[in-house]
């Protein structure tokens, strides 16, 4: 049987959510299936006295929107760190080819700097970290992995990687 954990959480000295998010909005939808992007803002708000910080995922699927999903978290007065994925290899930033990568960065440099007085050194720290990891290996040996796993799932969820990701779709059709 289930407890109302609301009820219960009072009882206890400390209780933190960490809740792990990768992307934002619709980008997140697609990268995390069965995500509903209202719900979590609104379990977000339900439970912010109990939320200490969002774990960040970066990835193929949120790294172009990242920065939106950091501009959210701190609209709500939250901290935020970022994990770097590895696994599925195919499904890091490391895939995206150079150019891509290089597009990404600059975007990231302009943003950050419109946003740090609001962000804490360690964001900034984890945000960059996030760039050096995408930029430290040029694995796009992996991107054939990449569309075959996401042409499947797209068939499979009759969604569409292009239509959610068309800053990647000219790089998609050409793998």
């Amino acid at each position: 049987k289930g407890y109302d954990l609301e009820k219960m959480w009072p009882l206890f000295k400390k209780v933190e959510l960490w809740p792990s998010i990768e992307g934002f909005k619709e980008k997140a939808e697609y990268g995390r299936k069965g995500l509903d992007w209202d719900l979590f803002v609104s379990n977000s708000e339900r439970f912010k006295n109990y939320i200490s910080s969002y774990s960040l995922v970066s990835n193929i699927f949120s790294i172009t929107s990242n920065i939106e999903l950091i501009k959210w978290i701190k609209s709500i007065d939250k901290n935020f760190s970022i994990t770097n994925l590895v696994v599925p290899s195919y499904h890091s930033t490391t895939v995206l080819p150079k150019t891509i990568k290089k597009n990404i960065i600059q975007s990231y440099k302009t943003e950050i700097q419109s946003i740090s007085s609001i962000l804490t050194k360690y964001e900034i720290d984890t945000i960059l970290d996030s760039l050096r990891h995408m930029s430290s290996e040029d694995n796009n040996h992996l991107e054939n992995d990449f569309k075959k796993f996401t042409t499947n799932s797209d068939l499979y969820r009759n969604e569409s990687f292009e239509s959610v990701f068309p800053e990647f779709s000219e790089w998609y059709r050409n793998i």
